[in-house]
């Protein structure tokens, strides 16, 4: 459902301003209370602080080219298919 929804926002938005990026993006598993269950199967590297999450998304969002349809990435860049 959400990769449907992201690309037709983005394919509305695309017609309007060809300049905006629609992305959903997966952070990573970070450290928070949300987390916390998991995080002790977790190696400590996998494990991410908010600021270090934050700061790779930001990274995705100002790399990432404009897609028609959107995309979804990860905290590393990589496009996660849908």
């Amino acid at each position: 459902m959400l990769n449907m929804m992201i690309s037709n926002i983005a394919i509305e938005f695309h017609r309007t301003n060809p300049n905006t990026k629609v992305l959903a993006l997966h952070p990573g598993t970070v450290s928070t209370r949300l987390s916390e269950p998991f995080s002790k199967n977790l190696a400590p590297e996998k494990l991410f602080s908010i600021d270090y999450s934050v700061n790779c998304l930001l990274e995705v969002i100002k790399n990432t080219k404009k897609k028609p349809r959107g995309g979804f990435y990860a905290w590393d860049g990589e496009e996660i298919a849908w």
